[in-house]
């Protein structure tokens, strides 16, 4: 039990700081979000996590790998 008590104090805290970092369209979604973490904790963080991307329209990220030329490597010993 004191596990699953955890895990929902963790995953709220994890929302509401992901909020808080989150770049949102408007102020009202942003408020919006931390008030549905804060009432509804668990649901309501797994439901900002799952459509985070639609209410703060921030863009998916994407990796590109970086080429290293062997000269780059080289040290001055």
């Amino acid at each position: 039990m004191l596990v699953y008590i955890l895990l929902a104090i963790t995953i709220t805290v994890l929302a509401v700081r992901n909020i808080l970092k989150t770049e949102f369209k408007q102020l009202f979604m942003k408020i919006f979000c931390i008030i549905s973490v804060i009432i509804f904790p668990v649901i309501g963080a797994l439901v900002y996590f799952q459509f985070k991307r639609r209410l703060a329209g921030s863009k998916r990220r994407t990796f590109q790998l970086k080429t290293y030329r062997a000269s780059n490597f080289s040290s001055s010993l």
